[in-house]
């Protein structure tokens, strides 16, 4: 799970919570997953054999009202969750938080995101819609962790 992941964990570690990680062409180990009602992939980078970071996203290409308000809720509850455990965001940026529909002229924009700098890790979390509004736009939900 989340919790039991860590940056500067050993790979030993690692594997035995998630040995069905795959190893990609760049080094970096891959797994699908849910996270806060969102599907998508976590991907694991290791400096020699010690985790240095690790991300999750989660893209929707479906663009629209209902999607924006889920993703929107997930932020909102990484967020919240990640206040508990590392207490106020060091930042956090509200962007564009009403659903502007990209058929109507609107290209990417920020959302929200929220950042913290840990004793042994820096957290980003990160809500936007990518896409130039042309029939390519998708939201994309991030959580980055780096050392």
């Amino acid at each position: 799970t989340l919790a039991d992941v860590a940056v500067g964990m050993p790979y030993e570690s690692f594997h035995s919570i998630f040995p069905q990680a795959k190893l990609t062409p760049d080094d970096e180990w891959s797994t699908p997953g849910e996270l806060y009602g969102l599907e998508g992939d976590w991907t694991y980078s290791f400096d020699g054999r010690t985790l240095s970071w690790f991300i999750f996203n989660s893209y929707e290409s479906s663009v629209n009202q209902v999607n924006f308000n889920v993703y929107l809720d997930a932020t909102h509850k990484a967020i919240a969750d990640y206040t508990r455990r590392f207490g106020e965001p060091a930042q956090v940026e509200n962007g564009v938080t009403e659903f502007r529909d990209p058929a109507q002229g609107y290209s990417g924009y920020p959302v929200l995101k929220a950042s913290w700098v840990a004793a042994k890790e820096k957290i980003n979390i990160n809500f936007s819609l990518l896409g130039s509004g042309e029939g390519d736009s998708q939201f994309l939900f991030t959580i980055e962790t780096r050392k």
